[in-house]
């Protein structure tokens, strides 16, 4: 009996390791492994099975995201003969979706990436199942991305435009389908070889997907929504009919919505409030792109991905919550044109968000917090390229990178702090250096701010970087940093102004960039002696006016700090900074009188 029981005891031992065995390998760490598996089989069918191997075993992790993992591996061998049409570009017919003759059939998934084949892993991993065949002998059908450039002869140098299209044929039919082309242009100037910009795969599968998947139409009260079955759930692929409300359910025929993709939501201009079901788990490409009205979405707990362009331009957007299943943010999912999104006031992304994509937040005037997670390891470019109200930022251990045009025009921002482990920064950083940076002594930031010219202060961490914030005397707004004032904005309606010496009892010692925008009604401006920098464009888009600056003044940033205004006379002493800095800024409408006080 005893033995019997032990036997039983090891039995079902061998089978927890066996299940446990079998959840590991369905694991997001398990799929990182997938490519060198598919480069290491010798023949196409040996990758074609371990292909068709990875769609179920991680179709959970590829239906909702699994785009860091390269699938496309080079093809390990010749295919055979007939499975490319003879002439191939005679054969080549426009259609625009999946022709009824191809459904149903089973395709092997090919990518000719500028010549070189290779399979197209990415997309056959997430067809639908039974489509996908496991050897070149199954397939029927043929699914073929070509990426390929062609030169631009009205550039002087190195130009191109970049081209993707997707084919699909039968195997031994002399018609090829053309289900998709998309054309990126080089931009209008630059450096070197200039090419139109190169899409990621999940950008390129947001084209196809809609072709493979069978669609379910619901109708409601003010039109259809239409949804795409893809096995283990839908996601919504359109909706018609003007409504201020829209309401996802959370399954269709017994299907979970899991995603949402681009739908069309950008024709719904009365589009106010979008209510998502908790079983979403990705929100897809330009989901509510242009929503211009569109003012709240919940974001539901479980939600792993928020597509690039997602809610780019939708300018009326509040402030999201962000839940802790968040992990990656696609490119421009938040962006608009600069200072133009009015009701976001905060971005506090939770702790498990690992990515943020290329220009996904640019900033707002209205932005007022950033909180980034300790979990990011990523910030694209453009992050807070147009700033906000925020006064200081954290970067968080793990950053490794400050990519182009991070913070570039945050005129409202005084500090930052940069862990050790940013170790590489590109063009157009921090303001052009009218942010201060905190870092450890001895950090590459460190260097980089000395390198740079730009202020900087050795800081342990970041809880001992000061955290200024925006106070209010009389007609000024002004921040302190480092024991002295910073006006930041003047808010009064006096024609005639006259700058303290003090602002919470400190120094004013800088006049910070748009301190006065667009003050049309001030005649005169009298600068304090306090004052030791006023900061470019501190003075914008203003009326004509007199601007009075005393020999204690030593710098005037540059010849833009008067920019975009009627005529500006500046008065000061004879051969003091700032006449000298008058007369090379004639050409700026800017005139100078002697003027001692």
């Amino acid at each position: 009996m005893k033995k019997i029981v032990s036997t039983a005891i090891l039995l079902l031992a061998f089978c927890l390791l066996v299940c446990a065995q079998a959840s590991a390998d369905a694991s997001p760490a398990a799929l990182a492994d997938m490519p060198a598996a598919l480069y290491a089989e010798q023949t196409p069918d040996g990758q074609l099975a371990l292909l068709a191997d990875i769609s179920v075993r991680f179709a959970d992790t590829l239906e909702t995201g699994g785009w860091d993992v390269d699938l496309n591996a080079v093809l390990a061998g010749e295919l055979p003969e007939g499975f490319l049409p003879e002439d191939f570009e005679a054969a080549v017919s426009a259609e625009g979706a999946l022709p009824e003759a191809l459904r149903g059939l089973r395709f092997a998934a090919l990518y000719d990436d500028k010549g070189t084949l290779r399979l197209l892993g990415d997309f056959a991993a997430r067809l639908p199942a039974g489509t996908l065949v496991s050897s070149l002998d199954e397939a029927q059908a043929v699914l073929l991305l070509r990426h390929s450039l062609t030169s631009r002869s009205d550039y002087i140098g190195s130009a191109y435009n970049r081209h993707y299209d997707l084919y699909a044929w039968e195997i031994g039919s002399d018609t090829v389908y053309t289900l998709f082309g998309l054309t990126t242009f080089p931009p209008a100037a630059g450096r070197g070889t200039l090419s139109g910009e190169e899409l990621g795969m999940e950008t390129l599968w947001g084209h196809a997907r809609d072709l493979f998947f069978d669609a379910v139409t619901v109708e409601d009260a003010y039109g259809t929504m239409t949804f795409r079955i893809t096995g283990a759930g839908c996601y919504l692929a359109e909706v018609t009919g003007d409504r201020t409300v829209l309401e996802i359910p959370q399954e269709v025929n017994g299907y979970p919505v899991t995603g949402i993709a681009k739908c069309g939501l950008s024709g719904l201009p009365s589009l106010v409030e979008v209510c998502l079901p908790d079983t979403v788990l990705w929100i897809g490409d330009r989901a509510f792109y242009g929503c211009e009205a569109l003012r709240t979405v919940n974001l539901p707990e479980g939600l792993e991905s928020i597509g690039n362009y997602a809610f780019s331009y939708d300018e009326e957007l509040q402030t999201l919550a962000f839940p802790s299943s968040l992990r990656t943010i696609g490119e421009h999912a938040f962006s608009s044109s600069s200072y133009e999104i009015k009701g976001i006031t905060a971005f506090d992304f939770s702790e498990g968000l690992v990515s943020i994509g290329d220009y996904a937040v640019t900033g707002s005037n209205t932005l007022e917090r950033v909180t980034l997670p300790s979990t990011l390891t990523s910030i694209g470019k453009g992050f807070l390229e147009y700033g906000g109200s925020f006064l200081w930022l954290v970067v968080p251990d793990g950053i490794t990178k400050l990519e182009k045009d991070f913070l570039m025009s945050a005129d409202h921002t005084l500090c930052i702090y940069l862990p050790e482990s940013v170790g590489s920064f590109e063009d157009n950083l921090l303001d052009y250096g009218h942010i201060t940076v905190y870092t450890p002594e001895g950090s590459a930031a460190a260097r980089w701010a000395e390198s740079m010219g730009y202020p900087w202060v050795a800081c342990a961490s970041p809880d001992a970087m000061p955290h200024p914030s925006l106070e209010t005397e009389g007609d000024y707004r002004y921040a302190i940093l480092e024991g002295e004032a910073i006006l930041m904005e003047y808010v009064g309606e006096e024609t005639q102004v006259i700058i303290p010496d003090t602002l919470g009892g400190y120094p004013v010692r800088t006049i910070k960039e748009d301190a006065f925008f667009k003050q049309e009604a001030i005649t005169s401006i009298v600068i304090a002696d306090s004052v030791r920098c006023i900061q470019s464009l501190a003075i914008l888009k203003c009326g004509q006016m007199d601007v009075y600056i005393p020999a204690s003044v030593p710098e005037l940033e540059n010849q833009m700090v008067f920019a975009n205004n009627e005529t500006i006379v500046i008065h000061a002493p004879e051969g003091s900074a700032a006449q000298q800095w008058a007369l090379d800024a004639a050409q700026y409408n800017v005139d100078y009188q002697p003027w001692e006080p």
